[in-house]
């Protein structure tokens, strides 16, 4: 509350900066300053006074004043206004894709699979805008799998290039926006001089520039290979307030959310004739803008290893995802917390080191079969849930008060012939993790071998939703992480 003896709030504010250590005592201790420091540092200026949202004001002040500022009576908090630099579509270069912001510079991944140009990827969505310069196909060869391909475009009045591939059961011109931002954040076209609204101009491109689009309302067989269904600052990323969350409810030996990935206020293709904004680009926000950055990581790996199986390019980008934010610190929550595997999965997508993971789980769709039908019951049959060759490990706690629980995990070599791993483990609290072998040594490519683990409760809390650890593979070079998580199904 403003004291009674000042008749306005902004006088109250003049007399606690004037009561601030001011540059007459600076400098007294700084006689060398000019003539035109002193003049222009004797008073401390009140910028702006804040009365609607909140009761405040805005000065320039040293971090020694801001502390003082700090202790006053009255003042609920200090915080520094910081200058940011506008960007147009930052993600892949946050994401390690190219080595400046203006996306020109690219990476390793990008060269390694010609930028995507040799996958398609399906969206499962409203539409598209099929004129939308982001989908353009201008230096684009025709689909080098055309034998394989059998998509097509099956409606009236739309053309496919050699950008859109595909297209099928949608209804030209109608909800489109939403199909046109994702298919854009993960498969656009490199677009110099974009801006939105007059600012931030710069190079807009989604993660896979090159790689090929097919748009569906139903899921088909059509030989698609990545199949999508629908965050300049510090710390960053931080897991946004409507990101899904785990566990599982239903099943609870699968980890979920698998991983993190930007999607908040991401600046995408729009349709001009949308709505009254008339804008080629504009900022969307949704864990469907998480999924296309992820869709286009998927179809550049799929490009620079054509071999690899789907679950094998999950494996290395849960394996190598980082869980430390740009600061240093851990990655965090939109409410400042601490972020766990229920909130980012294995962490943030690592797109650099996914290219190069070392060591990947891979799944059988026979596999799944099995672990699904014994998980919910439908049959009687030896195999586990957890057994389930994910890169991830999840149990139900009820399952382990009673007896200790080993599993099974086949990890197969995609790094160099000959390769050595020692593993490193983290234990949930309360809970012992044995590994056996703890070593592992790879004579040839695409070797696999078995390992177990063995959990065992110490000293388990009893009111806990979750426990966490890890189990980390490493030749020295690599990383392989591996989390493990107890959860609380009764909690």
């Amino acid at each position: 509350m403003k004291p009674t003896e000042f008749a306005e709030v902004k006088h109250w504010y003049h007399a606690t900066l004037e009561s601030l250590e001011d540059s007459k005592n600076y400098n007294n201790n700084n006689t060398s300053n000019s003539k035109s420091q002193k003049s222009s540092s004797s008073k401390l200026v009140l910028h702006h006074v804040y009365n609607t949202v909140f009761h405040g004001f805005s000065a320039r002040l040293s971090t020694r004043q801001a502390q003082q500022l700090e202790e006053q009576p009255g003042v609920v908090a200090v915080f520094p206004d910081r200058v940011y630099n506008l960007h147009t579509t930052r993600t892949p270069y946050f994401l390690g894709l190219y080595g400046d912001t203006y996306n020109t510079i690219a990476r390793p991944l990008l060269n390694e699979s010609n930028f995507g140009s040799n996958v398609i990827i399906g969206f499962l969505d409203a539409g598209i805008d099929p004129n939308h310069p982001s989908f353009n196909d201008d230096g684009l060869e025709p689909l080098p799998a055309a034998k394989r391909w059998k998509g097509k475009c099956a409606v009236k009045g739309f053309q496919c290039n050699n950008k859109l591939v595909g297209v099928r059961y949608l209804t030209p011109g109608k909800n489109i926006g939403h199909g046109t931002q994702t298919a854009s954040t993960a498969a656009g076209r490199a677009l110099k001089n974009v801006f939105y609204s007059e600012n931030g101009e710069s190079t807009a491109v989604g993660v896979a520039p090159k790689a090929r689009i097919a748009l569906y309302k139903v899921c088909n067989v059509a030989t698609m290979d990545i199949c999508s269904v629908e965050l300049g600052i510090e710390p960053a990323p931080v897991v946004a307030s409507f990101s899904s969350r785990g566990p599982n409810p239903s099943s609870p030996y699968v980890m979920k959310p698998d991983v993190l990935a930007p999607g908040v206020n991401i600046l995408a293709a729009w349709p001009g004739d949308v709505d009254f904004k008339l804008l080629e680009f504009n900022f969307m926000s949704g864990t469907s803008m998480a999924c296309a950055h992820v869709s286009g990581l998927a179809a550049l790996l799929k490009g620079a290893h054509p071999k690899w199986s789907a679950t094998m390019i999950r494996s290395a980008i849960m394996t190598t995802a980082y869980t430390t934010a740009n600061d240093g610190k851990p990655i965090l929550n939109n409410d400042g917390t601490k972020s766990t595997t229920s909130d980012m999965g294995a962490g943030h997508i690592d797109t650099n080191k996914a290219l190069d993971p070392g060591l990947v789980y891979d799944i059988t769709p026979q596999d799944y079969t099995v672990a699904f039908m014994c998980a919910s019951k439908y049959t009687d049959c030896s195999a586990r849930p957890w057994d389930l060759n994910y890169p991830a490990i999840s149990i139900d706690l009820q399952s382990l008060l009673h007896n200790d629980i080993t599993i099974k995990r086949t990890v197969t070599n995609v790094g160099e012939a000959d390769a050595s791993y020692a593993v490193k483990v983290t234990n949930p609290r309360g809970v012992n993790l044995t590994i056996n072998p703890t070593t592992m040594s790879f004579t040839s490519k695409d070797e696999k071998q078995n390992y177990s683990v063995t959990i065992t409760a110490t000293d388990l809390p009893k009111h806990i939703t979750t426990v966490e650890g890890k189990i980390v593979w490493s030749d020295g070079k690599r990383r392989v992480v591996s989390p493990v998580v107890i959860v609380n199904t009764h909690n």
